[in-house]
Parts: C-alpha cells; sequence; structure tokens
C-alpha cells in the first residue's frame, strides 16, 4: 500500500497495529479509521484499556499466568485440585480450556513452545518452575500442548525431564481428536472437552534413530534443533 500521502506518525501507528497477532495492514487501516472516526467516544476506552494491560498485568510467580495479581487467580483458590496440573504454552490457552469448564485442577503456563525457528530454548520458557512444582502433592501432569511440531517437541522435552525428577507422577496429553497443526484457542469447546476427557498416559517416548537427537541438544542456544517424532 502506497503510504507517501501520510505522516510519519501515522505510519507508525498502522506498522504498530498491523504486527499484532492475526492482524495486517488492511486489518490495522480500518482498526486506525474506526478509531479516528469514533475517537470520542472509543478511544479513550481503548487507551485506558491499553494503560490497564501495562501498569496492572503481571506473571504469577508460581505459575506464569497473566493476571492483576501474584500468586494468580488459580494459584491463590483454595478449591481448585492442585494434584493435577495442567500444562499449557500461554495463557490464551487457559482461557480456553476455562471457558469449556470442565477443568478444575491448576496450572502452569510455560510462556511458548520449543521452537528454533522462533528462536525459543529452554531456557526461555519456565521448564524449570515447573519441574519445581511437582512435588509429592501433585498425582498427574497434564500436557495441554499445540498439536504441532514444536508442541510435540516440547511435550516430550518435558515429559523427559519429569521422568527424570518426578517418577511417581501420572503423564498424560491431550486426545488426538484435535486435527493435527491445531492450537488449542482456536478449537471449539466440544472438540477441547473431548480432547481433554480422552487423554492418555505417556508411556514412552521413542525419537528419530536417523537423528539420535538427545534432551542435551536443546541445553544451548546455538545447538541444532531437535526433530522429535514418533515411531
Amino acid at each position: 500500500m502506497n503510504t507517501s500521502f501520510l505522516s510519519e506518525d501515522m505510519c507508525k501507528v498502522l506498522q504498530v497495529i498491523s504486527r499484532l497477532p492475526g492482524l495486517g495492514p488492511k486489518s490495522a487501516k480500518r482498526i486506525v479509521l474506526h478509531l479516528m472516526k469514533n475517537k470520542d467516544v472509543v478511544l479513550e476506552n481503548f487507551i485506558n484499556s491499553l494503560s490497564f494491560i501495562k501498569e496492572r498485568s503481571r506473571c504469577c510467580e508460581i505459575c506464569g499466568y497473566v493476571d492483576e495479581k501474584s500468586p494468580c487467580f488459580f494459584c491463590s483458590c483454595d478449591l481448585r485440585d492442585k494434584s493435577a496440573l495442567c500444562i499449557v504454552a500461554t495463557t490464551g490457552d487457559v482461557w480456553a480450556i476455562e471457558k469449556a469448564g470442565f477443568f478444575n485442577g491448576a496450572y502452569h503456563v510455560l510462556g511458548g513452545l520449543l521452537s528454533t525457528f522462533e528462536g525459543c530454548y529452554p531456557d526461555d520458557l519456565s521448564i524449570d518452575m515447573l519441574l519445581g512444582r511437582i512435588d509429592a502433592s501433585v498425582k498427574e501432569v497434564i500436557l495441554a500442548l499445540n498439536s504441532s511440531i514444536d508442541g510435540q517437541s516440547t511435550m516430550y522435552y518435558i515429559i523427559e525431564h519429569i521422568k527424570r525428577t518426578a517418577p511417581h507422577v501420572r503423564i498424560s496429553s491431550l486426545a488426538k481428536g484435535m486435527p493435527i497443526g491445531s492450537e488449542l484457542d482456536y478449537i471449539d469447546q466440544g472438540t477441547l472437552m473431548s480432547a481433554f476427557i480422552g487423554r492418555r498416559d505417556v508411556d514412552g517416548v521413542e525419537y528419530n534413530r536417523h537423528h539420535e537427537p538427545s534432551i542435551e541438544n536443546f541445553s544451548g542456544k546455538n545447538e541444532k534443533y531437535i526433530e522429535i517424532a514418533r515411531a
């Protein structure tokens, strides 16, 4: 789109909004025009909402969930079943599960998925904090991660570490009714609930023998990415 007729400040606004997830240049243009047209009604509330996110949102010191307080709602609620720990990638995944309303356990938010392409390695995720949470009170760890390559790689990496540090814990993953490559935040509630109820124990992990990877390959930021696949 030719933007030579726009001011530098306007171009910056368009660029910032177009970089948000799910948006592009055309969507950014519609949003900016809407805000400009309705600035007296919409823009003030919009600015206040953004200020709220900047000033009051924070990551929970226990689970990594983004909330207004730390410990967060889930970690400070005595009515949650802390013996069941559900591991997800993002806060949005927690929202998706809570919206369906069938899980009453605790959560742990990793903050992303292992991905060399995205430059995300174990040190960038809250995996060490997760392992520190798994004690005798935790009976089951539920791996509710995306059924993508990055999601599955992250799942098997975590499984290996949990089996080393907490062999007493039952480890389960979501049932494979979820479409391959799908993301939790875009799954309808019925499918998500069926996958959750039909979760299975993870008995073992086998890596691609052609590459002979090991979990130690993830220890440094310059190591080669592991391709993990179930045989």
